[in-house]
């Protein structure tokens, strides 16, 4: 794996060096002419075309001049100065290679200096008065543009103070070309969404949903189509991020989003000022986050600029809508699992309110379409973690959900803006078990508890056998019993999150953003069963209990600032401080701890970006971040570059490396799936790591008016993985599922054929302000994730979409594990072909998307290949897919390929003077494709073996699958 790392780090600086020297011949024009009475129109064609400048004039500027001059080794600006001298023309150098001849007015000397003045304002939607960040404002003919910032303010400096046209593009909106005036220095730009529309005319184009950007790993994402896209029932923005190539789509959850090979941890999830933590609802089926409360998405797939930190794998910015500012809006809508509202109120006081609440309504009545997810969610391994699926009769799921987004903004004067965004969201789920069947047990024990704890264990003597054993009496005699299991799980999980935020134009070249965040996620689990053991001679009445709370609080400060220094230097920088309090418990029968961690820790920060334009078509971004964890007290220094090289005007080129580090980690458990049994915790460098990443990103977009064609190739090394891989259902009992395992967010997979069992690890304390941990618990290892992702893009027209395509490679190296080798894990996705297609008619928007990915890869226990190969296990070839007598050291087995074509059409209309709604049809997997969610194996006992040999048994393989055939009908109304 080091081969490949330096050859990509070669190849990467080797491109970088390249890239920079190919304009160094125009950094330095040296101008060296004789002109001898010649006109002043053929003596600035000879600079153009000789010295590969631009000059634009009107003509009648230069009419009927002529010119005597002779010029040795001046550079432009003294060489132009020279020859207009005398003449009412002045000049302005756009960019190095640009200029613009105007005509003085009468008051100016011929020797005064080129006019040009700064100019800022804001961009707006001219509907509702919603400030639009990250549009693009470009001056048309020329090179020289900017971005608007999280306000939607822009600042363009030494722009020359005569007629010239911004050309301002917004993603979902038309473009709009504004003709300015001499003097003018403020502007107030609207922009109009790009909506259906409801007339019997010819649509030409449609509003983009995605547009990538030149900035490496960065993609703008219009949340108002997320509507017209198939559905589960919700519009779901994380569903609708998995669509872009980078970020996988093929496990059917939204409950963390896995980009380019990394864990959802490693994502910065950042809405109005604050982070979230906790992402899905329904156990993974809808994301947390309400469409209709977003205003604007930035993905950072890596590569991500200084400002950010405290993660290793991506950035997702979510901006809330501040409410319409000019008239009141109410809207509703709903579908067969949910219901929404959002209100907007505007205020005399320039100020606005946003209310936006989702709930579902499964505890008033059920339609099919929520049974159908929630029994897949009463199949997950989280919830199905003891018997096949075969032997379970489901008693009752219920599974409810709300979240609320609140948004005050007031802007009290031209300069500055005040918001308040409050964030609520909710999850409640009971599932209610039974399983029945006969089963090869060893007799209960006490696994030394007490007899102050929660479990009960009752015998008595079966009517037609003798009376049995106590518990724990001949813990080696394996016994036939019919088992009676009793299973009640409740899980409560949300977040919270508040952001105060203020931001402050000073002038026209300086901009500040003081926010103030406040997130608390928690995560609470109950479970109980009560268990009947009915064996020859005696029945055995057990009941058990297990609690896990997960509780993580973060305040965070923040001061960002951007400095235009000029039109081709922005220098942006700031400060953070962030506190996280975090608190973990695992409890079997109210008194076995297995796990309590409570540790919290603050990150102090201070990051600085410099954006430079050398020439006019290279722009070099450099920064840095600086972070004291007074949990070690150690420094960390992240540095980062990233640059982008316009090869023509269609054709460029970017690249970035950057140094990452991770302050806070997600435990992965072993034998539970991604959400809500998976913990929080602070690293404190020692038992725990602290993550760290190396990214290095090289790549091009080539656009057309028609097509975007984006692609990157990435490489990221990572070190401080944890998994936490201890079993507490083999502490009560090894039950016959035992080594089962699915996909998901699990720990790396052991080898196929075992390996030495590992030495057991030093046992130490958790260091810094946590408690003692158990550190036997705990896997520490490192990874490479590197690969490609490709986009092509049709974005105007009545059909838009594009097809994907994401190439991954994902390896892992634990001490303990393939002998220490690195291996491929269980999540690793190496290939995924994606398809979006959207057609507007009229009224009427018809799309479809379909999507192929490699198998997820699964978990074969260890002892299972050692039995398979001594011949005490044998494999049906009709019941197991694996071909496990082939598998080597290091392989992962691989579910089958994934594939699936959802489907929706959506009718637009009007009613009264300003409703529109929608309605909408969508079906998700429309062929029923039964795709493997995860597999698990029994082994059923076939023989008894003789004393001191093993007993003869039978591999058998049961499957969990996805989601099926499911349709959904859902409304939108908005008046």
């Amino acid at each position: 794996m080091s081969k490949t790392k330096n050859s990509f780090f070669l190849f990467f600086i080797f491109v970088w060096l390249w890239v920079g020297l190919l304009p160094v011949q125009s950094q330095s024009t040296v101008i060296s002419e004789d002109f001898q009475d010649i006109p002043l129109k053929r003596a600035l064609n000879t600079i153009s075309k000789k010295y590969k400048v631009k000059i634009a004039y009107n003509s009648r500027l230069v009419r009927d001049i002529k010119i005597t001059q002779s010029i040795k080794n001046l550079s432009l600006n003294d060489a132009l100065k020279q020859i207009l001298s005398g003449h009412p023309i002045g000049f302005s150098i756009i960019k190095k290679n640009k200029i613009l001849l105007y005509k003085k007015s009468d008051t100016e000397s011929a020797s005064s200096p080129p006019t040009t003045i700064d100019i800022s304002g804001k961009v707006k939607d001219i509907t509702t008065g919603e400030l639009l960040p990250f549009a693009n404002i470009r001056i048309l003919g020329t090179r020289r543009g900017t971005v608007t910032n999280v306000d939607g303010f822009f600042a363009l400096p030494k722009v020359p103070n005569d007629e010239i046209i911004l050309e301002v593009s917004y993603i979902g909106y038309q473009t709009a070309k504004v003709k300015t005036k001499a003097d003018q220095t403020s502007f107030v730009i609207q922009l109009n969404p790009i909506v259906s529309e409801l007339k019997e005319v010819v649509v030409e184009y449609q509003a983009k949903m995605v547009q990538p950007s030149s900035d490496v790993g960065q993609m703008s994402i219009n949340p108002a189509k997320f509507a017209s896209l198939p559905n589960l029932g919700e519009n779901d923005i994380f569903r609708t991020l998995q669509w872009l190539p980078g970020i996988n789509a093929t496990n059917e959850t939204t409950a963390g989003l896995r980009i380019r090979g990394s864990s959802p941890d490693q994502n910065l999830i950042y809405f109005d000022g604050f982070s979230i933590y906790h992402t899905d609802h329904f156990l993974g089926i809808f994301s947390a986050f309400n469409a209709n409360a977003i205003k604007d998405i930035q993905v950072y797939k890596g590569g991500f600029p200084a400002k950010f930190g405290g993660r290793v794998s991506s950035v997702i910015d979510i901006t809330g809508k501040s409410g319409d500012q000019y008239k009141p809006r109410v809207g509703v809508g709903g579908n067969l699992v949910s219901g929404n509202m959002i209100v907007e109120l505007p205020f005399k006081n320039n100020s606005s309110l946003l209310i936006a609440g989702r709930r579902s309504y499964s505890d008033l009545f059920a339609t099919n379409v929520y049974n159908s997810l929630a029994n897949y969610v009463s199949t997950q391994p989280r919830i199905r973690y003891l018997f096949s699926p075969e032997d379970s009769e489901g008693i009752g799921t219920n599974v409810n959900f709300y979240d609320l987004n609140v948004k005050y903004t007031i802007r009290p004067t031209k300069k500055d803006i005040f918001s308040i965004s409050v964030y609520n969201g909710q999850d409640q789920l009971n599932i209610k078990s039974n399983f029945e069947g006969e089963i090869l047990l060893p007799p209960p024990s006490l696994n030394g508890r007490n007899n102050t704890c929660n479990t009960k264990i009752n015998v008595v003597p079966n009517p037609n056998g003798g009376p049995g054993p106590l518990p724990g009496t001949n813990p080696g005699e394996d016994r036939d019993a019919d088992l009676d299991l009793l299973v009640n799980d409740n899980l409560d999980w949300g977040n919270t999150g508040v952001g105060l935020r203020w931001g402050r134009l000073w002038n026209q070249k300086f901009y500040s953003n003081i926010k103030l965040g406040y997130s608390r996620y928690y995560s609470n689990y109950r479970g109980s069963s009560e268990e009947v053991q009915t064996d020859a001679d005696s029945i055995y009445t057990i009941q058990a209990s297990a609690s896990q709370d997960n509780i993580l609080t973060d305040v965070t400060f923040r001061w960002d600032n951007d400095w235009t220094i000029s039109d081709d230097h922005t220098l942006s920088f700031g400060l953070l401080a962030t506190f996280n309090d975090i608190q973990y418990e695992q409890l079997i029968d109210e008194c076995i701890v297995f796990e309590r961690r409570n540790i919290s820790g603050t990150q102090y920060t201070l990051y600085t970006q410099d954006a430079i334009k050398p020439f006019s078509n290279l722009q070099i971004n450099a920064g840095a971040r600086l972070t004291y964890y007074n949990v070690n007290q150690q420094f960390y220094f992240a540095p980062r570059a990233s640059f982008q090289y316009d090869i023509t005007n269609r054709l460029k080129l970017k690249g970035a490396w950057g140094k990452y580090y991770q302050f806070i980690n997600q435990i992965n458990t072993s034998q539970l799936r991604e959400s809500g049994y998976d913990f929080w915790t602070l690293p404190d460098g020692l038992d725990i790591p602290i993550i760290q990443s190396d990214h290095f990103i090289l790549g091009g977009t080539y656009q057309t008016k028609l097509f975007t064609i984006d692609i990157e190739a990435y490489y990221k090394s990572l070190q401080g993985l944890v998994f936490y891989d201890f079993k507490p259902n083999e502490a009560r009992r090894m039950g016959p599922n035992h080594g089962s395992n699915g996909g998901g967010g699990n720990p790396p997979p052991p080898p196929p054929g075992g390996g030495p069992p590992p030495p057991p690890p030093p046992r130490g304390g958790g260091g810094g302000r946590g408690e003692p941990l158990d550190v036997e618990k705990y896997l520490t290892g490192e990874g490479i994730s590197q690969g490609v992702d490709v986009l092509l893009q049709k974005k105007k027209g009545k059909y838009t979409g594009w097809l994907g395509y994401s190439f991954n490679q994902l390896f892992y190296k634990f001490q303990t594990i393939n002998l220490g080798e690195y291996f491929t894990p269980s999540v690793s996705v190496p290939h995924e072909f994606k398809t979006v297609h959207m057609l507007s008619l009229r009224n009427w928007d018809f799309s479809a998307t379909f999507v192929y990915g490699t198998g997820q890869g699964y978990r074969l226990p260890a002892t299972f290949f050692e039995r398979i190969r001594n011949g005490s296990l044998e494999v049906d070839d009709d019941d197991v897919s694996t071909n496990v007598r082939n598998l080597q050291p290091g392989d992962t087995p691989r579910l089958s390929d994934y594939h699936r074509l959802d489907m929706a059409v959506t009718y637009n209309f009007k009613f009264g003077k300003r409703g529109i709604g929608n309605l909408s049809f969508s079906v998700f997997n429309v062929y029923d494709q039964q795709n493997i969610k995860e597999i698990s194996f029994q082994e059923l006992e076939t023989e008894k073996g003789d004393p001191g040999e093993p007993a003869q048994g039978e591999l058998v393989q049961f499957n969990v699958f996805q989601l099926g055939f499911t349709p959904n009908l859902s409304f939108s109304l908005r008046f």
